[in-house]
């Protein structure tokens, strides 16, 4: 357990700092009269289908390759606003999770098989044949577990592709969210006349982390209700 607390607060630590150099240096360009932000919407406006495709493809190299996608989750945001840039992050988390499950279960299992012998690697396999989707619910919820190294392991653990797809695509949507309305807010610090849209933002984003919280709250009772059993019906058959 103090494994995964120390890559929890690792994990909110290493978000929040991203956060805090990202919006100060938004805030420091803007009092600087940098022209970023009118730099790239000239760039969007004349390129509105290629920036969101060269972006998912951005996002899908970056997962493939185990580079954190937080700054991406940001720009999302910042670029396209909390609604869109939320929609074209999910794409490219989905074709990001899709590839790297894809190489690790017909092309690469055998290497990625002597990655994953860790105890809490196996530990978490174990989990996952009992509790199933669950397990990638989860996961994808929890900052203590690496998003994209968890593409490689799911495809070795011989988890049905439909079930982790699916799950993957629907727990993670609530980060994705959070994280593209923060990058809106960002883009408001560097828009004087947008700042009246941030206390819009801040209620949405209170909405979506109660939500998130409460469903992760959901998730982790049921994860630790099943493991009770579990462990109930172990000790009652040692018994007998």
């Amino acid at each position: 357990k103090s494994m995964i607390n120390n890559k929890v607060w690792r994990g909110r630590i290493f978000a929040g700092t991203v956060i805090v150099v990202v919006m100060v240096t938004a805030f420091i360009m803007r009092r600087q009269g940098f022209p970023l932000y009118e730099n790239i919407t000239s760039y969007l406006q004349f390129h509105r289908t290629t920036a969101p495709i060269n972006f998912v493809l951005l996002y899908t190299l970056f997962s493939t390759l185990l580079i954190p996608t937080l700054p991406l989750n940001l720009l999302a945001g910042f670029l396209w606003g909390p609604l869109w840039g939320s929609a074209i992050t999910v794409v490219g988390a989905a074709l990001g999770s899709l590839f790297p499950f894809l190489l690790s279960r017909y092309i690469l299992g055998d290497y990625f098989s002597t990655r994953f012998k860790s105890g809490k690697w196996q530990g978490l396999y174990d989990q996952l044949m009992k509790n199933s989707w669950k397990v990638v619910a989860f996961t994808r919820l929890n900052p203590a577990f690496p998003a994209g190294m968890l593409n490689y392991f799911y495809g070795i653990s011989g988890i049905p592709f439909i079930r982790y797809f699916v799950a993957t695509v629907l727990f993670l949507q609530p980060p994705i969210i959070i994280f593209a309305i923060l990058g809106s807010m960002i883009g408001g610090i560097m828009q004087p006349e947008e700042s009246a849209k941030m206390s819009r933002y801040l209620f949405l984003l209170g909405i979506v982390l109660t939500l998130f919280i409460v469903l992760g709250l959901i998730l982790k009772k049921r994860y630790q209700k099943v493991e009770k059993e579990e462990n109930q019906l172990v000790t009652e058959n040692t018994l007998q």
